[in-house]
């Protein structure tokens, strides 16, 4: 068994539909905000589940993070709900939030 420690990126292996299924279920699911980051934990550990992650044979790996690419679909998928009116960014900074800093909240319409 190989052992890989520190923050291994990783290929998500859905589909363009599987992800963008996934991140509807997501939106769907919640109270009526979504933060990027939030989204993108939801989705590597649904993938983990599901063994959607192109891992090495006999490899553990210490700590898992999705592919640049991967992320990048996942904002693509995002924009395509904004322009579908499904969501919208939210600009306001809520000192109050326990967001991470920086992150990107969408609100539901």
């Amino acid at each position: 068994m190989i052992h890989k420690y520190g923050i291994t990126p990783l290929a998500v292996s859905y589909t363009d539909v599987e992800l963008k299924n996934k991140i509807s279920n997501f939106i769907d699911l919640s109270d009526n905000e979504v933060t990027y980051k939030r989204l993108c934990h939801y989705i590597l550990n649904e993938a983990k589940k599901e063994g959607k992650l192109k891992k090495e044979a006999n490899t553990e790996y210490s700590e898992i993070e999705m592919l640049p690419s991967d992320a990048t679909k996942i904002s693509r998928i995002l924009w395509q709900k904004i322009w579908d009116k499904e969501i919208f960014i939210d600009f306001n900074k809520n000192p109050y939030s326990s967001n991470y800093p920086n992150d990107t909240v969408f609100i539901k319409y």
